[in-house]
């Protein structure tokens, strides 16, 4: 199912990004300030990954570390990634798949955007059921 509308009509244009080496502890004061669920960490130019908030719960709870731990040393770096044309509902069925929330949007190998789950849904509210049947088989 198509529904005629591009990643980049669902997106945020201008992600929040950081360094590798930044902490877990700065990660999340950002997040925390901004309102953010991700953030894409980046290393001369070229992503180098994401962390999000499950990341900085989870794993900081459980493996017990220190928020003076670089976030290279937890996050995601198996991106999933979109272009900007991609359709939304193309990108929903990613996140659906993946059980993630955000996708990091690229073009010509340049982050250029980044879309959740959120951002699609508040523009095509009529793909909240396909969404909803993976948050009940969870």
């Amino acid at each position: 199912m198509k529904t005629g509308m591009s990643v980049l009509d669902a997106m945020t244009k201008s992600p929040v990004t950081v360094f590798d080496h930044a902490t877990v502890e700065e990660c999340a004061k950002i997040m925390k300030k901004e309102g953010l669920g991700s953030l894409v960490i980046m290393d001369k130019g070229k992503i180098n990954g994401i962390i999000t908030q499950e990341d900085i719960v989870f794993k900081v709870t459980a493996e017990r570390l220190k928020l003076e731990t670089p976030v290279k040393e937890i996050m995601s770096t198996k991106l999933i990634t979109v272009t900007p044309d991609t359709d939304i509902y193309d990108a929903l069925i990613l996140l659906k798949e993946h059980g993630i929330k955000q996708l990091p949007v690229v073009h010509e190998n340049k982050l250029v955007g980044i879309s959740s789950v959120k951002d699609i849904l508040d523009i095509e509210p009529e793909l909240f059921n396909l969404w909803s049947e993976q948050e009940k088989i969870r």
